[in-house]
């Protein structure tokens, strides 16, 4: 999908990169980096992620770029147990 926005002429795009989503309340912490997850950020909060969304429409910022979002999280939401624990995992 993205090589066809990227080779699609006149079209404004975002496509959007979020890491590991997670259901928890909005932090306003997001890292918004070009195309691959900041270093430390592995998962990405619904709220956060709606956020990142509202701010490249409604700022015209990340046009025709693919920002990857994420943030660093406490090691009970990215431990291998809990991963594996939200997989069904045992």
């Amino acid at each position: 999908m993205e090589d066809l926005l990227e080779r699609a002429k006149g079209l404004e795009w975002t496509a959007a990169r979020p890491g590991w989503l997670l259901d928890e309340p909005y932090t306003g912490e997001a890292v918004i980096s070009d195309e691959r997850l900041a270093e430390g950020c592995f998962r990405c909060r619904h709220a956060d992620l709606a956020a990142a969304m509202l701010e490249f429409v409604c700022e015209n910022t990340w046009v025709n770029a693919k920002p990857a979002i994420a943030r660093p999280e406490e090691d009970r939401f990215e431990s291998m147990t809990a991963l594996k624990a939200e997989l069904g995992i045992d």
